[in-house]
């Protein structure tokens, strides 16, 4: 009878030492997103333009805080006056735009502080200029 019960007690112990590292195996998975850089002054901070022809273009403001501000003036008519929030991930060289309840993702190529080449944000490649 004595061995019956310290089988009882082994097999309990290893059930439970089972769920706890199935438990720790689901509890150490992260998010897949990067943790943003933080602790240096970010160059995306400002407002760039792109010109898309002679009289249309658009500004993009980028805050310290993560907020924004997207201006778009075509032919004399303002088409877009709107604002987001965004994170910045300067080492995938990507934003993360959020639009009211939706977001979009904004990878772009660093030519310079002042000069970046925008993909993904509309069907065509963008040269954004920090003004």
């Amino acid at each position: 009878m004595k061995k019956f019960l310290n089988l009882k007690y082994a097999h309990t112990f290893i059930l439970v030492l089972l769920c706890s590292l199935i438990s720790f195996t689901f509890t150490a998975c992260s998010n897949d997103e990067p943790e943003p850089e933080t602790g240096k002054k970010d160059f995306l901070v400002g407002t760039w333009k792109y010109q898309f022809y002679d009289d249309g273009f658009v500004y993009y403001t980028f805050n310290e805080n993560g907020t924004g501000r997207v201006f778009e003036k075509d032919g004399g008519d303002i088409d877009q006056d709107d604002t987001f929030t965004y994170i910045h991930y300067p080492i995938e060289q990507r934003i993360k735009v959020f639009w009211y309840d939706d977001y979009e993702n904004i990878s772009y190529e660093k030519i310079s502080n002042t000069r970046i080449i925008v993909y993904n944000f509309s069907d065509d490649v963008e040269i954004w200029e920090k003004q």
